[in-house]
């Protein structure tokens, strides 16, 4: 593993955490992104350091983003979403150097990471690659963090729901039922309006699982 910088910002610089696969390919490979979880306010990529091993040795390249993390203050989610895309558009303006297939990248988020990569390809920002396949646990729908955020316009901005519409990549939403931060029903919504307009997107629901789906036994066997 090794780190690269990506953007540098006010508040310092931001990195890469790359995990090249082992053994040589004759042409690109694919490519894994991944964004961590912590309500956008805390944790950091060494969350996803274990699946990105793993998947590493099965033939893939793994990137965790380090992204900017709210503080109440002068840095918000808005900033974190930013930084997403800013981290894909690095990644798909490298992919020769990195030995990535731009065609073949896949998305992988956690809660508030996984909102963040849902946001990078519903705002379909210019530079920012589409990807194939995109793994969503437990993300919002809508955003409602009011005490992140510096202006009311701003949940608007950050909502999955206000920016609904179909893209090319497949989306898979695993959501607990007992999920008490982010309630089933608003992924149920989500997908239904999403599917209504021709989105490839299934929803795995986990009877009675709560919210820390990669830690529930009952969970894991599928994920």
């Amino acid at each position: 593993m090794y780190k690269q910088l990506y953007k540098r910002t006010p508040a310092g610089e931001l990195l890469l955490h790359i995990f090249p696969t082992e053994g040589s390919f004759d042409s690109p490979i694919p490519v894994v992104v991944f964004f961590h979880p912590g309500g956008w306010t805390s944790l950091s990529p060494e969350f996803f350091y274990p699946q990105c091993r793993n998947l590493a040795q099965q033939g893939m390249v793994c990137i965790s983003v380090q992204y900017r993390l709210a503080n109440g203050g002068d840095i918000t989610p808005v900033h974190s979403m930013e930084d997403a895309e800013d981290a894909l558009r690095w990644i798909a303006h490298h992919a020769v150097d990195l030995g990535i297939d731009p065609n073949r990248i896949g998305l992988l988020g956690y809660s508030a990471g996984g909102h963040l990569a849902l946001m990078a390809q519903l705002r379909g920002r210019e530079g920012v690659p589409m990807a194939k396949e995109i793994i969503l646990y437990a993300p919002p729908a809508i955003f409602s963090s009011t005490d992140l955020v510096s202006s009311p316009a701003d949940l608007d901005t950050l909502s999955p729901e206000r920016h609904l519409r179909q893209i090319p990549g497949h989306i898979h939403w695993f959501h607990g039922t007992a999920d008490d931060i982010v309630p089933f029903a608003e992924a149920e919504h989500w997908v239904a309006k999403a599917q209504e307009l021709g989105q490839a997107v299934i929803l795995y629901d986990f009877p009675g699982v709560g919210h820390v789906l990669l830690s529930d036994s009952r969970a894991l066997p599928v994920i």
